[in-house]
């Protein structure tokens, strides 16, 4: 029983906080633009972020995030995860 308790205790040391999580995926893609002489027409494209985000009834949104925002959305998701692996982890010893 100790071992449970202790393995549970440390699924949930060093968690971010609980404010600080955001729900989805960070998507990157290339865009064309359409213009003729716009660099993207013959190339690679314009990269855009989006977060990709499933809404209760099944429905994907995906919203725009600015270039200076990607870091701290993607830190976001990434404690999200963190937050969702430690709940599975703790429901599975519980």
């Amino acid at each position: 029983m100790k071992r449970l308790v202790d393995r549970r205790r440390r699924a949930v040391t060093g968690l971010p906080p609980l404010a600080d999580v955001l729900r989805g995926s960070v998507v990157a893609r290339a865009l064309r633009c359409g213009k003729a002489r716009c660099r993207c027409a013959g190339g690679e494209g314009h990269r855009a972020t989006y977060l990709s985000v499933t809404l209760a009834g099944g429905r994907t949104e995906q919203i725009s995030v600015p270039r200076e925002l990607v870091p701290l959305v993607e830190r976001q998701v990434a404690n999200y995860r963190a937050w969702w692996n430690a709940i599975e982890t703790v429901s599975a010893i519980n």
